[in-house]
């Protein structure tokens, strides 16, 4: 498959349903190894949709500070790019 024919706009809300899932799940009565699987679970649905809104944004041509931030929290694009320029 190739990254212009993922609908992103569509897998935003599905992976959003899927973290709230996961998140109500982690909030039950779970043993250490099953805590950690779900803590991880949740990390890559984190992952995912951080990854889906910067492929809208570069499909649409909207602004990828924007969709970082609205992932992330406002001011995360900034930290990203800030913590990036000392390393290159």
């Amino acid at each position: 498959m190739i990254l212009a024919d993922i609908d992103a706009a569509a897998l935003i809300p599905a992976t959003l349903a899927q973290l709230r899932g996961l998140r109500a799940y982690a909030e039950t009565d779970l043993g250490a190894v099953e805590r950690a699987q779900v803590a991880a679970l949740i990390e890559s649905a984190k992952g995912a949709l951080i990854s889906l809104h910067i492929l809208h944004a570069r499909k649409t041509g909207a602004p990828l500070d924007r969709a970082i931030d609205s992932v992330c929290g406002a001011g995360s694009y900034a930290r990203i790019v800030s913590g990036l320029r000392p390393v290159a």
